[in-house]
C-alpha cells in the first residue's frame, strides 16, 4: 500500500506514493496515467499543483521535486535539506513550494526556478507542512 494519497479534484486523478516511485491514476477508471521515477529513496509526500498541472513530491533522499503532471517529466529537484524531507505542499497560487524536514527545518521555494526562498528553523524534525487557504500563512 502507498504511505501517501492525494487527489486532485481539478484534474480527476489521484496519487500515491509507493516506495521511491509516485503512480498517477485516473479517479474514475483506475487506469495507471503515469509514474514519477527519480527519487533514491521512500517518497513520503506527493500533493498537485492548484492548476493540476504539475506534481510535486518530498522523499527520504532528502529532496523535493516538481513533476509535470501529463509527461511524468522532473522539471526541478529542489535540494538544500539536510535529513529526510517529511512533507510538501503548493502554495494556493501555485507559484511556491513548502517542504518540512527532519533538520528542524521548513523551507519554501519559487516554483518556478527551484530557488530557495526561506529557511525557518524550529527546535524538532518538521512532520507536517501546508500553505493556509489564502496563501499568506505556513502551517
Amino acid at each position: 500500500l502507498g504511505r501517501q494519497v492525494t487527489d486532485g479534484q481539478l484534474s480527476g486523478q489521484i496519487l500515491i506514493a509507493a516506495g521511491q516511485k509516485v503512480y498517477n491514476f485516473d479517479a474514475e477508471t483506475y487506469e495507471l496515467l503515469q509514474t514519477f521515477q527519480g527519487h533514491t529513496d521512500i517518497v513520503s509526500c506527493c500533493k498537485f499543483s492548484p492548476d493540476g498541472r504539475s506534481v510535486v513530491t518530498s522523499s527520504e533522499d532528502k529532496t523535493a521535486k516538481i513533476w509535470d503532471c501529463f509527461t511524468a517529466k522532473l522539471l526541478l529537484t529542489l535540494s538544500g535539506h539536510l535529513a529526510f524531507v517529511r512533507a510538501c505542499d503548493f502554495s494556493p497560487c501555485g507559484n511556491l513550494v513548502v517542504t518540512a524536514s527532519d533538520d528542524r527545518t521548513a523551507r519554501i521555494w519559487i516554483v518556478k526556478c527551484g530557488t530557495m526562498l526561506k529557511i525557518l528553523r524550529h527546535i524538532s524534525s518538521v512532520f507536517g507542512c501546508a500553505f493556509s487557504p489564502n496563501g499568506k500563512r505556513i502551517l
